[in-house]
């Protein structure tokens, strides 16, 4: 069993929970995953790794309500359990010192990137992160984005704030003005 320490509802799409899980997360590496299973017989969902603290052993997720079990997930409060949290899975980036790098998510494509633009910031390197959201209101992770990169753009496919357009639209615009990454 796995105690859910923080669970709330960022915005209109998107939560956060914060799990105690202390042997993963000291094990845990940027670009990984882990695999949450919320009852005993439920399916267990991948999800990405939005953070990490080996010191207090907290492990962050950012997720949508998409089906029943991330809905089931949704109804957690903090102090209560899931049934169990697997990982850390997959490979992990590679998140070495090169100079320039750059990070890039959308969505909840912003919360994997955190991680990396922390290690390699950490490495040394002058990290430029661009993150981006259909509207202001589904933006998150802006101040741990602010600490974790040199440089950080933000886009709202509608203009609401920031640049208005797509990361990808950024990204372009950086390499053209001769900032492509290492």
């Amino acid at each position: 069993m796995v105690k859910v320490l923080e669970h709330y509802h960022l915005n209109e799409n998107n939560y956060k929970i914060i799990l105690h899980t202390p042997k993963l997360v000291k094990k845990a590496q940027p670009g990984q995953f882990v695999v949450l299973r919320v009852t005993e017989n439920g399916e267990r969902i991948p999800m990405s790794i939005g953070d990490m603290d080996p010191e207090t052993g907290q492990l962050t997720i950012i997720y949508q309500i998409l089906g029943k079990t991330t809905a089931t997930l949704a109804a957690i409060k903090p102090g209560e359990e899931i049934m169990d949290c697997v990982g850390p899975l997959g490979n992990p980036s590679h998140v070495d010192k090169r100079g320039k790098y750059m990070v890039v998510g959308g969505g909840v494509g912003i919360a994997p990137i955190h991680p990396a633009a922390r290690k390699a910031r950490e490495n040394g390197n002058e990290v430029y992160g661009i993150i981006g959201a259909r509207t202001k209101d589904l933006l998150f992770f802006e101040e741990e984005m602010k600490k974790a990169c040199d440089h950080l753009y933000i886009c709202t496919d509608d203009g609401s704030y920031g640049e208005k357009g797509f990361v990808t639209t950024v990204l372009q615009r950086l390499i053209d003005e001769g900032n492509a990454p290492d």
